[in-house]
């Protein structure tokens, strides 16, 4: 279900560019989550494979972690 839910949001933020930070708080949950899995920091430099058009997650784990955030 949230699969699909994201699916339908990505599809959307690439027709409206504009509408990405209308689903931050989305994806703010889920980023939260995995900087804390991987024990992200400010001196980190992160490699974000597979960001798709809009990047969204790796524009939120930037700016959470000030860490160096490559696409």
């Amino acid at each position: 279900m949230i699969y699909i839910f994201t699916k339908m949001i990505e599809r959307l933020m690439n027709k409206l560019p504009n509408a990405i930070f209308l689903f931050k708080p989305y994806y703010a949950k889920m980023i939260q989550k995995e900087i804390q899995l991987a024990k992200i920091g400010d001196n980190d430099k992160v490699l974000f494979v597979g960001c798709g058009p809009l990047p969204i997650s790796a524009i939120l784990l930037q700016e959470n972690t000030n860490a160096q955030v490559d696409t």
